[in-house]
């Protein structure tokens, strides 16, 4: 987990702050279904309009 972060935005009248986190985890396969339910689920239980579930390819050298 990388060391948490502020998101700051405005809402018109005022600052809105939240804390980000990013996580990484790394995977030999991808189950795209199962990363979309999840963050679907992570966003009902955390409250969230929206978090960012985002994949690379690495290639080990």
């Amino acid at each position: 987990m990388n060391a948490p972060a502020e998101g700051l935005w405005t809402d018109g009248r005022q600052v809105e702050r939240d804390s980000i986190v990013v996580i990484e985890v790394m995977t030999d396969e991808l189950e795209r279904a199962w990363w979309a339910d999840f963050r679907r689920a992570l966003e009902r239980q955390l409250s969230q309009a929206e978090i960012v579930i985002r994949v690379s390819q690495v290639d080990r050298l």
